[in-house]
């Protein structure tokens, strides 16, 4: 019985245990679907949370984008604020200054020299009846054309170009400056070319300097031709002069037998024809003829002191440039005022009279006029040259286009008018006193540098407006506004970046500063020497160029570190 029981009780004993580990199978089963059922909601949100992280990532980067675009924009927009702000707070004086740079980097002598040629030639006046006098007076219908195209043509395009780079803002010199070395190394490498090949700007400078030195020393021999300082004989027996013109017809004061000064004595000149040899014409021949000189040591350190005063100007920068080109345009005005001075003794009437042989009525009925009148305005605006500088951007956005163009246009009338009224002195000084003299037959600056002595001397003795003019001479010859039209949208953009304000500084900042300081400038010539000569010349000028950027770094900005840095 005992054991029955014992194991009834066993049976029930494992029964319960078989039912308990049952409801606990089934109490953690249902405890895993409770789980699973609480599971699933926590995984759906950990997924949600998962892609709402990502979304919120390209959110934030969206958002950083455009606060980097914001960002970006109130920089933009706070330069332009900023520019407006300096442009406001520019002087009178700096704002001439940048104009009168401005009106120095369009201005191409050449072109304004064949001002008064092309109105004689497409005005349908004859050369010679001008030479002696003998042409009708008519209207200047030529010139009134050239001006109406001015303004109705020339000043619209030029103001559009400005306009449209201002508001373009590409900055080709800029953009190109991101190549680094490589483009670099091109522009010394065609700043090295543009030095070798430029070789008439010193030497006739120094000539020039030489006639200068021969002139404030015996000029009135010169004009006398009693004097010799060129180094061959000049030609006395056929030699004459306004001044010795003068002095002949000051002995004899009698209107109807004029008197000329031709083989060392004064002769009338109504009994016979007399062919003589005008003296601006002789020594003008002597400036031109030793056209290359030797490489002697005067001219050697000549160049070395020009070289060395182009270094330290590039060096100084866009200030000491701006304020250099501005000297020059206005050596360029004082040289054409200089010219107009003995125009005075003409007066009112003679000016009129010798305008009004430029033209005739009939050239309007001419199709060709038109075309040369449009093609003239083309050429003296520098409508060409202001498209190249609008696009290198050298003008902030809120500048005033219209003032720039205002003055640019006017200088260019200006100085237009200026050449022809220069050209009207010329014509009239052919026929002072005498109408027999010969054309001249020699043209160019050296002519009128010599017919210019014999003026000034001839008119009283203008030996202080003689020395203006000859400086004016040399400093332009130095610096020609003639150079190579590309560098000077270098300085153009030289000019926006106000020099501390470089963007696109590399580590080859040294020749940078070749290309960009020096080269938009130095349109120095050399002489015509051997290979040698110029390869020498040229390390001449990297040296001086490179030292005078040295010291301006060491001594001047104080900044050791930053220049050691961009080495």
């Amino acid at each position: 019985m005992s054991v029955e029981s014992n194991a009834t009780k066993t049976d029930a004993t494992g029964a319960s245990s078989d039912n308990d580990t049952k409801l606990v199978k089934r109490k953690q089963g249902n405890q895993n679907e409770k789980t699973k059922d609480v599971n699933q909601p926590l995984l759906s949100m950990e997924k949600n949370r998962s892609n709402t992280k990502e979304s919120n990532a390209s959110l934030s980067q969206t958002k950083e984008s455009k606060d980097e675009t914001k960002t970006f924009n109130e920089w933009n927009h706070q330069e332009e604020l900023n520019s407006v702000e300096k442009s406001a707070d520019v002087s009178i004086l700096t704002r001439i200054n940048y104009y009168l740079m401005f009106c120095g980097l369009i201005t191409v002598p050449d072109l304004l020299w064949m001002f008064p040629r092309e109105v004689v030639k497409n005005g349908g006046g004859d050369y010679h009846l001008i030479l002696f006098g003998k042409s009708q007076v008519e209207c200047v219908y030529f010139i009134l054309l050239y001006c109406l195209m001015m303004l109705l043509l020339i000043f619209p395009l030029l103001h559009l170009e400005i306009f449209v780079g201002q508001r373009c803002q590409s900055g080709i010199i800029k953009t190109m400056r991101t190549y680094g070395p490589a483009f670099e190394c091109i522009g010394i490498a065609i700043f090295y070319l543009t030095c070798m090949k430029s070789i008439d700007g010193t030497q006739n400078a120094f000539l020039f300097v030489r006639h200068l030195s021969n002139l404030s020393e015996h000029g009135e021999d010169l004009m006398h031709c009693d004097i010799d300082v060129y180094g061959e004989a000049l030609d006395i027996v056929h030699c004459t002069s306004m001044l010795d013109d003068n002095i002949c017809q000051m002995q004899v004061p009698d209107k109807q037998h004029k008197r000329i000064f031709s083989n060392g004595e004064c002769v009338n000149s109504s009994a016979r024809t007399i062919f003589g040899q005008p003296v601006s014409e002789v020594y003008s021949k002597r400036i031109r003829e030793p056209r290359y000189g030797s490489f002697d040591k005067q001219r050697m350190f000549y160049n070395m002191v020009v070289y060395t005063i182009a270094g330290v100007i590039g060096a100084l920068g866009i200030k000491a440039i701006s304020i250099f080109l501005s000297v020059i345009y206005v050596c360029f005005i004082v040289l054409s005022s200089s010219i107009l001075i003995p125009l005075l003794d003409i007066g009112k009437e003679g000016v009129i009279e010798m305008m009004g042989i430029f033209t005739t009525s009939e050239s309007l009925f001419d199709w060709k006029t038109y075309v040369m009148a449009l093609h003239l305005c083309v050429m003296t605006s520098g409508l060409g040259l202001g498209g190249v500088l609008s696009a290198s951007s050298f003008l902030g956005k809120r500048d005033s286009s219209f003032s720039l163009t205002y003055v640019l246009v006017s200088s260019n009338i200006l100085l237009c008018f200026l050449s022809l009224l220069c050209g009207i002195q010329l014509f009239n000084v052919n026929v002072y006193n005498t109408g027999t003299r010969k054309a001249p037959i020699i043209e160019g600056q050296e002519y009128v540098m010599g017919m210019l002595n014999e003026v000034f001397f001839a008119n009283g003795g203008y030996i202080f407006w003689l020395w203006f003019y000859n400086i004016a001479i040399i400093i332009i010859s130095v610096k020609s506004f003639c150079g190579k039209r590309e560098y000077l949208i270098d300085l153009c953009e030289l000019y926006t970046l106000r020099e501390r304000q470089y963007l696109f500084v590399t580590a080859t900042h040294p020749s940078q500063f070749f290309v960009y300081d020096v080269a938009p400038f130095v349109f120095l010539g050399g002489i015509d020497i051997t290979f040698k000569g110029k390869l020498i010349l040229m390390i001449t000028v990297v040296i001086i160029c490179f030292c005078s950027r040295l010291l301006y770094e060491y001594f001047w900005k104080s900044n050791v570190r930053v220049f050691l840095l961009r080495l």
